[in-house]
């Protein structure tokens, strides 16, 4: 009698390599933002990130637009950023979206 032997593929209880380096980017990066934003200017820096304008940003948290064009302006040179699209891509970046 022939004995046959089923080889099951190994699964590894280690995690893809690739989100754990996208984890601890995410990490390290949010690491980073509090350490360089209020929770205000994240607060902004989301909503921002998700196409609001100043004066929507400004009515939904109860700020003036000028405040909030303050803050912007603040998340800006805090993150070394040229303007709002790279705002938005760096807060998704960070998982913030």
């Amino acid at each position: 009698m022939t004995r046959l032997s089923h080889a099951s593929p190994r699964r590894s209880t280690r995690p893809d390599s690739s989100i754990t380096t996208r984890t601890r980017a995410v990490i390290a990066g949010s690491a980073e933002l509090a350490a360089a934003l209020s929770p205000r200017e994240i607060d902004i820096l989301r909503l921002e990130a998700r196409g609001r304008t100043n004066r929507e940003i400004a009515a939904q948290l109860y700020l003036s637009e000028g405040t909030v064009k303050n803050h912007v302006s603040r998340i800006l040179s805090r993150l070394s950023l040229r303007d709002r699209t790279q705002a938005a891509l760096r807060a998704r970046d960070l998982g913030l979206l």
